[in-house]
């Protein structure tokens, strides 16, 4: 005011006003927070403080960067959860002995689109646990690891998930389906890769029990790569790509999808 600083005030009162006076003022944005929902038009600075405040039918966008948190999907609720710039730009990175994403009992259409899920190098955890519907598009889904557990990528439990355009590598479980381990679910998986996954037991790259599947198509968009997936302490076999728990299903898959020991 007048050449001298008054701070940041909400307001000025002038007083006994005999001369002119000269105002300068400066605007700072403040950023309204990296997460978005953009039907209701509020921004969070957390993924789940977004997920918590959603209603049914909503749509969350997130902005590049990377979370360090877990998330869960709200109850019978559907929701849309998409980065704004892809997989390769946002990273969630789950909290140690905890599944970076908890699918609980939504509803049909809830989607999780565009992110790489992993872990901090030497903590542990799943990468998404689902016993409801789930929708996976264009994720990167790596460097995962289970203590006594099942799915180092993704554990469907009796739920109903289709997985798109999407890569699951490089995760391991120390007991079933080192990738992909799916129990008395409908499974769904077209145009993605599952490679260089590993479990201690049985089924490095996709171990089903008692499951309706559908992996793989007739034509190449449909067609997954499957490869380079193992059992610990075992060399690399067809074996190992994907299973059931009356063994490998190379042979019924191998026609649908691109399946060998080795990636290239």
């Amino acid at each position: 005011m007048d050449g001298s600083l008054v701070g940041a005030v909400s307001s000025y009162t002038f007083t006994n006003v005999t001369q002119d006076h000269t105002i300068s003022v400066t605007f700072t944005s403040v950023a309204p927070g990296l997460v978005h929902n953009i039907n209701k038009g509020t921004y969070y600075n957390t993924i789940q403080s977004a997920l918590d405040d959603a209603d049914n039918d909503n749509t969350i966008e997130v902005s590049n960067g990377t979370y360090d948190e877990s998330i869960t999907f709200p109850f019978i609720k559907k929701i849309i959860l998409r980065s704004i710039n892809g997989a390769s730009s946002t990273i969630i990175r789950g909290n140690d002995d905890s599944a970076t994403v908890i699918s609980d009992s939504p509803r049909e259409g809830t989607t999780l689109e565009g992110f790489t899920l992993t872990h901090v190098s030497g903590n542990k955890g799943k990468e998404i646990y689902t016993n409801g519907n789930l929708i996976i598009k264009n994720c990167t889904i790596s460097g995962n690891a289970t203590d006594w557990g099942r799915g180092g990528g993704i554990e469907n439990y009796y739920g109903k998930i289709t997985i798109t355009g999407s890569t699951i590598s490089d995760n391991y479980a120390d007991i079933h389906g080192g990738g992909i381990y799916n129990l008395d679910g409908v499974l769904t998986i077209t145009g993605s890769t599952i490679s260089g996954n590993s479990a201690g037991s049985d089924g490095g790259g996709i171990l089903g029990i008692s499951s309706t599947t559908t992996i793989g198509g007739n034509n190449n968009a449909e067609k997954n790569v499957i490869c380079g997936n193992y059992k610990i302490d075992e060399v690399l076999s067809l074996d190992q790509q994907r299973r059931d728990a009356s063994g490998s299903l190379y042979e019924t898959y191998k026609n649908t999808n691109y399946i060998s020991v080795y990636c290239d």
